[in-house]
C-alpha cells in the first residue's frame, strides 16, 4: 500500500487476497484480534488518497476521517473519547461550505486537521 506507483487494479487484488497478504499477522490489541479491521482501514486511506479524487466530477470531494479511539462497542471503556467528541470532525467536514477546499480534498481528517498519510 506504500507503493506510490500501486495502480488500482493491484490495489483490488491486494484487497481480494488480503486474507493471504496478512497471514502473518500479530493482533495490535485484543480488541483487533484479526487483520481485516486493519486491511480495511489501509485499503480505504489508499484509495481515498490515490484513485477517488480521478473519479469525481471538478465539485466533489472525498475525506478520509479518523475518528480517534472511541468508546463504543468496539472500542470499549478504555477508550480516549466518548462518541460524540468522535464525530465532531465529521459533523465539522459536513458543514464546511459546499465548494471544492484542496486543503482537504482526499486527505485524512482527524480532530478538523489534516494529518500526513
Amino acid at each position: 500500500l506504500q507503493n506510490e506507483d500501486l495502480t488500482e487494479e493491484e490495489l483490488n487484488k491486494a484487497a481480494e487476497n488480503f486474507i493471504e497478504l496478512t497471514k502473518d499477522y500479530k493482533p495490535l490489541s485484543p480488541l483487533v484480534p484479526d487483520p481485516s479491521y486493519c486491511a480495511s482501514k489501509g485499503f480505504l486511506s489508499r484509495y481515498v488518497k490515490s484513485f477517488l479524487p480521478k473519479k469525481l466530477k471538478s465539485t466533489q470531494q472525498s475525506y478520509a476521517v479518523h475518528p480517534g479511539w472511541v468508546k463504543t462497542d468496539m472500542g470499549g471503556n478504555d477508550a480516549q473519547i466518548s462518541i460524540e467528541e468522535g464525530v465532531d470532525t465529521t459533523v465539522y467536514l459536513i458543514n464546511l461550505p459546499f465548494v471544492k477546499n484542496a486543503e482537504l480534498d482526499s486527505k485524512l481528517i482527524y480532530e478538523r486537521k489534516v494529518l500526513d498519510w
